[in-house]
């Protein structure tokens, strides 16, 4: 009755496997594809534009690497690949501020 079993427990650990394979990828799949923080800070091409978005909220100027920097900055606005954003957003975004 043994050799009967073999195959059967067999089966068995392969089936476990498999669901645990399934279920390690169910798992980590959202956090490969979530995007970064610094992805969803709204971006705008015009001071206007991102004022009217957050109009109690300070305008910062981001650049291209998660870098933001305040109106009294001597590089607001002009880093290239840039854009002004909330400076709340740009905070909570994992943005970090220059000077």
């Amino acid at each position: 009755m043994d050799v009967e079993m073999q195959p059967r427990a067999h089966l068995q650990r392969l089936a476990m496997r498999m669901s645990l394979i399934i279920l390690l990828a169910a798992v980590t799949t959202p956090i490969a594809t979530t995007p970064t923080a610094a992805a969803w800070v709204h971006r705008y091409k015009t001071e206007a534009a991102a004022q009217k978005h957050c109009p109690n909220d300070e305008i910062v100027w981001g650049s291209s690497r998660g870098t933001y920097y305040p109106k009294e900055s001597h590089l607001y606005g002009k880093s290239r690949g840039g854009a002004y954003a909330c400076a709340r957003e740009a905070y909570a975004g994992g943005w970090r501020q220059d000077s």
